[in-house]
């Protein structure tokens, strides 16, 4: 469970901070962490000169679920986008809405359909929220779910334009994840994840072009309760960090902040910080 989300596209990454809930999406379904559910508001600095230029509050369900997401972009107590989510009887998320300006009108829907296993099977993002959806992600399993094969149809005609094939062992921990970007059969890219003996991500690994060469890496630390405290981005492989991630947490496990530090020069470019305050 993390409050930010990386992807490495050829030699450029990209690191979004924001929300990230219930895997690699950014989306509303939650497991707890700490004593809470998840932050009551984040707090974005976005350049680390100390004045913050939005803030996400976020509401929860009963089932500790996030139900909604306000952004004020400006800080100044006006609400620019609202976020809202729909979950199934199995806390699975089926719904999500965007509505940028929060006038009322949706903007942007993103809609889920699982499998009686809870795996998710179809994804459609409608862009306008007009009814027809514009990006759709199907999903089938081989090998007892140990293999994940997703179909990106970028224009909803039929056809994929975009695979990746994502292994698990039999713990459900992630091994690799081939993608192949037209669909050809051929790999252009292939993302390898290794474990320690506690069971936590502490590498992974890029082949950006499919040669068998690793062009990229992460590396993960964590502290004594096995809180993620530092993400460290080697983007040629060459042994010299790039950037760095480091969080700090209360005594619970509850993160408080987070920061970027886009060359690794011990000063942060990025500040995230969180609050707990709704679950008082």
């Amino acid at each position: 469970m993390q409050f930010w989300h990386r992807m490495i596209l050829g030699s450029l990454l990209l690191v979004v901070f924001g929300f990230g809930c219930g895997g690699d999406d950014d989306d509303g379904g939650m497991e707890a962490i700490g004593a809470f559910a998840g932050p009551c508001v984040e707090d974005n600095d976005d350049d680390a000169d100390g004045i913050l230029e939005s803030r996400r509050t976020f509401f929860y369900d009963s089932a500790r679920n996030v139900s909604s997401i306000e952004t004020d972009e400006g800080v100044d107590g006006s609400v620019e986008h609202l976020a809202s989510y729909e979950y199934d009887e199995n806390g699975n998320e089926v719904l999500y809405e965007g509505d940028d300006g929060s006038d009322g009108t949706v903007d942007f829907r993103d809609t889920r359909t699982y499998d009686s296993e809870g795996r998710q099977v179809v994804r459609e993002l409608d862009r306008g929220a007009d009814g027809t959806a514009d990006v759709r992600t199907t999903s089938r399993y081989e090998d007892g779910g140990r293999v994940q094969i997703d179909d990106f149809d970028n224009d909803v005609d039929g056809q994929p334009d975009l695979r990746w094939t994502l292994t698990y062992d039999d713990d459900g921990k992630l091994l690799i994840n081939e993608r192949d970007f037209d669909v050809d059969g051929d790999l252009e890219e292939v993302w390898t994840y290794t474990y320690g003996g506690d069971g936590k991500l502490v590498e992974v690994a890029v082949d950006q072009d499919g040669d068998g060469e690793v062009n990229s890496t992460v590396t993960s630390s964590y502290d004594d309760d096995g809180n993620l405290v530092a993400e460290e981005g080697d983007d040629d492989a060459d042994g010299t960090i790039d950037w760095r991630v480091t969080n700090t947490y209360d005594s619970a496990g509850n993160q408080l902040s987070t920061e970027f530090d886009g060359d690794a020069d011990g000063t942060a470019d990025l500040r995230r910080t969180f609050g707990y305050d709704c679950w008082q």
